[in-house]
């Protein structure tokens, strides 16, 4: 079944998404500092009510898809807006939506299976203190980004590279309870759409 991104408008009173940071509201918004916005905090793209590691990835995705459908994503912002730093599993379900996508898109690349190892660190290793949680979301931020990088060197289409990022999105979304809040026109990516295989990795299954 072919499915695709929902490209339902944003609400009249709150900015429409584009790339990148913003100065304030009246020039435009990022998924992040709508999010910000719509959680009452001050206008910015790192508003304390979202995990860090969840927020660059929601940052790296409202900045890579294209602009017909970047609006769609303030659908994800409620869900963004719950999932505060102190939520356990983030790191590891950002972690695993980057894997899989990369998995699915570039199979034969020769970094995976060390980028699969780095995930699976991310993914297991024990709350640490300030520094650790410092030096893990520095990884996962690196990790994110070589990740998304594959996936575009190899999808075959705008249309393809929208649904694939914001896929990842809703991938990392679906395990820490919460979503979209609906799904459009264009369609799903929500958690029930979401592709539960595992993906081959010897002792990291990624499913």
């Amino acid at each position: 079944m072919r499915r695709t991104v929902d490209s339902a408008p944003a609400p009249p009173a709150l900015p429409l998404l584009s790339r990148g940071a913003h100065r304030d509201p009246t020039a435009g918004a990022c998924l992040m500092e709508y999010t910000a916005l719509l959680a009452g905090e001050r206008f910015g793209d790192r508003p304390s009510c979202t995990h860090p590691g969840l927020a660059q990835l929601a940052r790296q995705v409202n900045d890579r898809v294209g602009d017909e459908v970047r609006p769609a994503l303030v659908t994800r912002a409620p869900a963004l807006a719950s999932i505060g730093p102190d939520h356990t599993g983030v790191m590891g379900a950002v972690a695993s939506a980057v894997i899989v996508a990369h998995y699915r898109q570039a199979p034969d690349s020769l970094l995976l299976q060390r980028r699969m190892l780095v995930a699976a660190i991310l993914r297991d290793r024990p709350t640490g203190g300030r520094w650790a949680r410092r030096r893990d979301l520095v990884r996962l931020a690196q990790l994110t980004n070589a990740c998304l990088d594959a996936v575009e060197r190899r999808v075959g289409s705008s249309e393809d590279r929208d649904r694939v990022l914001v896929g990842v999105l809703d991938r990392a979304l679906a395990p820490l309870g919460s979503g979209p809040s609906r799904p459009g026109r264009l369609g799903p990516v929500h958690p029930p759409a979401v592709d539960g295989r595992q993906v081959p990795g010897g002792p990291y299954p990624w499913g």
